[in-house]
């Protein structure tokens, strides 16, 4: 028996999209909300696998009826069988589905391991923000929510039962996220002045020397054109748009020196040569966009919960991962000696 090493597995087909990523029913309910409200015309509908047209029946074909038992469809007069079928599907999606499986036990085990659990009241609380997610059309009401959602799982063979377990291994993960969570007040307000603060237009050359650095500094002052110079010499991907940033610049968003020859220009100006990480910058302001009147006190609150369900989010694979390495995983289709996963 081997052991299987940490990866994003896709659950079984029409469960949940990825458990990989959080365990969220909302993944495939997303998917299955999208196909159900905006599906193109079926000829010309494309596969998740290759992005091909679907196979409609020829007019010219012989009727279904008339096809030997255990034939599924002929090409051409030759038939696939349902064995065929069977043996695709098996070799598709059992190692998704195993996968999946083995992820949503190992969360179970490390919850219960530290006392955790997911109470009514939380199921409850994640039913009701599925419901008010955008998996659904907005203006929906919300009995019409939860009867068309009643219908998708019933589509898939599935229960309310199988919805609300789906929804406590998410509950779960997120728990086991929370455990980790650490947003400090140094960057709620880092948030706050990229997203509140004044802002700056920029465009940038940069190159590797600062004997270049200098020459090009030099020609600027002299009269030469910003633009010109990036696209002739800027290694950076904005050169060919005459150095342009694409994005506004706020405090707290790049290195210490970098922000401080920003912030000290002048509509119009350039600065001095000055070293980064991607080599020697010089950067003109092209505008100034005040501050937007927004206290800080006002939007702290929300921008710890945004920082800390950010985190969250890209915890939960980060623990999925440790607790495949961390396993001992013996499947039966495999010869070898199980070992410890992360060996």
């Amino acid at each position: 028996m081997t052991v299987r090493r940490p990866q994003k597995c896709r659950a079984w087909a029409g469960w949940a999209a990825t458990l990989g990523a959080a365990l969220a029913a909302t993944a495939w309910a997303a998917q299955a909300a999208a196909q159900d409200d905006a599906a193109p015309p079926a000829a010309a509908a494309p596969t998740q696998a290759g992005m091909q047209p679907q196979v409609t029946a020829n007019e010219a074909a012989p009727p279904a009826e008339t096809m030997p038992a255990g034939v599924v469809a002929r090409v051409n007069g030759e038939p696939i069988t349902r064995e065929e079928l069977d043996d695709t599907l098996q070799k598709y999606y059992s190692a998704r589905a195993l996968d999946s499986m083995i992820q949503q036990r190992l969360i179970r085990q490390e919850a219960r391991r530290l006392g955790l659990r997911a109470s009514s009241r939380e199921l409850d609380d994640a039913e009701t923000e599925f419901f008010s997610s955008r998996n659904f059309r907005p203006g929906m009401p919300l009995g019409e929510r939860r009867k068309q959602w009643a219908e998708r799982l019933a589509l898939r063979g599935l229960t309310e039962e199988d919805f609300r377990g789906e929804l406590e291994l998410e509950v779960l993960l997120r728990k086991l996220a929370d455990r980790r969570v650490a947003v400090t007040d140094e960057q709620v307000r880092a948030e706050y002045d990229r997203r509140y603060g004044e802002q700056l237009h920029l465009s940038q050359i940069v190159v590797a020397s600062e004997s270049l650095a200098t020459e090009i500094a030099e020609r600027l002052a002299a009269g030469g054109s910003f633009e010109d110079e990036a696209r002739r010499h800027s290694l950076d991907a904005t050169a060919s748009d005459g150095g342009r940033r694409l994005t506004p610049l706020a405090r707290g968003q790049t290195e210490q020196a970098y922000e401080t020859a920003a912030f000290a220009l002048a509509p119009g100006g350039t600065s001095r040569p000055f070293k980064t990480a991607q080599g020697w910058v010089i950067l003109k302001l092209h505008e100034r966009v005040a501050a937007r009147d927004v206290t800080f006190e006002d939007v702290r609150d929300e921008l710890r919960r945004q920082l800390s369900d950010a985190q969250r989010r890209q915890l939960s694979p980060i623990i999925l991962a440790e607790l495949m390495r961390q396993a001992v995983i013996e499947r039966k289709d495999t010869p070898a000696e199980a070992t410890q996963a992360g060996n």
